[in-house]
């Protein structure tokens, strides 16, 4: 399971991984967020 965490903010992201991470992860959080950050900011913090 991948949560994004509330102090994500900015160019900030935040995530915490539990267990085993599938596709579905990274597609609907990972992904997500990340292309989100990316279109407001040049560059992110992990």
């Amino acid at each position: 399971m991948l949560k994004l965490l509330d102090n994500s903010g900015g160019n900030l992201v935040c995530f915490e991984a539990s267990g085993t991470l599938g596709e579905t992860d990274y597609r609907d959080v990972f992904e997500v967020e990340m292309t989100a950050v990316l279109k407001s900011h040049e560059t992110f913090r992990f």
